[in-house]
């Protein structure tokens, strides 16, 4: 293939990717869409109604190669939260965006979609954050509640924290003076012992 003829088909993957995108915000929201899609993409997913992810915002940004399609975008969150494939920082461990899944039939929306249904169905046996794995295989409730717990702190989630978890947390901040967010995460990678959250 000639490569205006690349540079054609390429331009129309980009303009079916952006009214694939623009037409389906129903779990999600695009914040910023740059017309040439070469620039990072920035959409807000909320969570899923039927998991502790439920009422918050989770912003999540896109890049794509200069190969894409042929190679898969680049994906991290922007909002903090407690997920076994998910790192506190953002990164992703998912299939769908490893280079050997990757297919070029699969569009920027399938993408979104799949992370959105990764906060419904973690996989703690393929984890990127070692410590929400160990937590929801060994005590399921303790990790719900402190999904929910990261939801309403880091993602604008409804405020379900129980009055315990909320003792807890403030009287890391009033022991080790840091914020309410860096308190939560010494809680949660402690299994909110706070006496262990001391060395964190």
């Amino acid at each position: 293939m000639s490569d205006s003829r690349a540079s054609d088909s390429h331009n129309r993957r980009l303009a079916k990717e952006r009214v694939l995108l623009m037409n389906n915000q129903i779990n999600y929201i695009v914040t910023d869409l740059p017309d040439d899609l070469m620039d990072p993409i920035e959409i807000v997913i909320s969570g899923p109604g039927d998991s502790p992810f439920a009422g918050g915002s989770f912003g999540l940004k896109l890049s794509l190669p200069d190969d894409y399609p042929f190679k898969p975008p680049r994906a991290h969150f922007t909002t903090s939260m407690w997920h076994p494939n998910i790192s506190t920082l953002g990164s992703i461990c998912v299939d769908i965006l490893e280079p050997m899944y990757w297919s070029c039939g699969t569009t920027l929306l399938m993408v979104v979609e799949a992370l959105r249904a990764l906060l419904t169905m973690p996989n703690p046996h393929s984890p990127l954050n070692v410590d929400a794995a160990s937590m929801m295989l060994s005590d399921p409730d303790m990790y719900e509640i402190t999904v929910r717990s990261w939801t309403h702190v880091h993602g604008y989630g409804p405020d379900t924290i129980p009055q315990e978890y909320k003792d807890k947390i403030a009287s890391v901040q009033e022991i080790r003076r840091c914020t309410r967010e860096s308190a939560l995460r010494k809680l949660s990678k402690s299994m909110w012992v706070v006496e262990a959250s001391r060395h964190l």
